[in-house]
């Protein structure tokens, strides 16, 4: 009975996330959208990229090919994908796709331990992979369905958003250096987003069951508080990203990305697109905010400091994720419906919005 609810919470939940349909009260912003020259677009062998992630070292990008879409992404079918694709930019071409563990989600790259981490949702497990060539190194059974993870480097920690069984109400603590799993502690039903504050060494949690944040002290490996700062009627949190900068959480919160002080937990506003935001990162030196937005087959532009909604930028079809590589000023997104990575250039961005 426990597992027939948690199945018919996380049906409920994803609907809720990937269905939403664009009311009267959800009404589109007016934006511009960018025409950015030297906008590249690169072919994955993968089914259904989600997550990626950059090494700021080498430049490759790494990308969890999972093969399921979110509803946004309409007449492309179900399926299960098992693998990661490395890319690199520089020839614009994918290098290698190594077989994994079911369902993969979202890598992860620790430069430091020259590895890369996967979390797999079907696989119940996070892989350790070689960078650069992506062999496989070790598996570190977590139980549930991991979905991200985010990585204090001074704590040698790993916190994986994950399950642990099928309440889908914990989190999952890995020590980097052992690659043994240290424990579990729990949160809100359904946890999605993770980003981590390695400065205060404390991780962000964002859940889609009721759009509570959850916050864990990773020198201690316990929860400390919970953020309640959705919206009632659009509680769900999905992805989160922090600010190191600004002290800011963005939370994706259906349909629009509430943003709050972490110092405080005061809520200080809000970003709108007019459609439900998935992976998001802010680029600490222009003070932008990128968001995917697969309802609209763009990534959205925002000012983090005035919360301001900017402009959008078109990409492959039905994005999921967006991660930027801050050294060569290069922004990626992954399009789920044409197995596509997207690349573009962050100057040209700034350049088009006048800054």
């Amino acid at each position: 009975m426990a597992g027939d609810r948690a199945r018919a919470l996380a049906v409920a939940a994803c609907a809720a996330l990937v269905g939403v349909a664009v009311t009267r009260a959800q009404v589109r912003p007016s934006l511009p959208v960018l025409v950015i020259d030297g906008r590249e677009s690169i072919a994955l062998s993968g089914r259904a990229p989600q997550g990626l992630d950059v090494d700021l070292e080498t430049g490759l990008v790494y990308v969890s090919n999972n093969g399921s879409y979110v509803a946004a992404c309409k007449g492309t079918g179900q399926g299960v994908d098992r693998s990661m694709s490395i890319v690199d930019p520089a020839t614009l071409r994918e290098t290698a796709r190594i077989d994994n563990m079911g369902g993969p989600v979202w890598p992860l790259v620790d430069v430091a331990r020259n590895v890369v981490y996967s979390a797999n949702s079907g696989g119940k497990s996070l892989t350790v992979h070689e960078r650069g060539t992506g062999r496989l190194l070790a598996t570190i059974p977590l139980g549930g369905r991991p979905h991200q993870a985010g990585f204090d480097p001074q704590q040698r920690l790993i916190i994986v958003s994950n399950s642990n069984d099928e309440s889908q109400t914990h989190v999952a603590l890995v020590d980097a250096d052992t690659r043994t799993l240290v424990g579990h502690l729990p949160v809100s039903p359904l946890p999605h987003g993770v980003s981590v504050d390695a400065d205060r060494h404390r991780a962000y949690v964002s859940s889609v069951g009721d759009g509570t944040n959850t916050v864990v002290d990773l020198r201690e490996g316990t929860v400390v508080e919970t953020i309640q700062q959705t919206t009632s009627d659009h509680p769900n949190a999905n992805m989160n990203a922090f600010s190191r900068t600004l002290r800011r959480l963005f939370i994706s919160d259906t349909p629009r990305i509430t943003v709050v002080d972490v110092d405080t937990g005061v809520r200080a506003g809000a970003i709108s697109f007019g459609s439900p935001a998935w992976g998001m990162q802010v680029d600490e030196a222009s003070g932008l905010l990128y968001a995917a937005l697969p309802d609209q087959n763009a990534i959205g532009v925002a000012d983090a400091v005035t919360l301001d909604a900017l402009a959008l930028i078109r990409v492959d079809d039905c994005p999921f994720a967006v991660r930027l590589d801050t050294v060569r000023r290069t922004g990626f997104s992954t399009g789920m419906n044409g197995n596509r990575l997207t690349m573009f250039p962050l100057a040209r961005v700034e350049a088009a919005l006048g800054r």
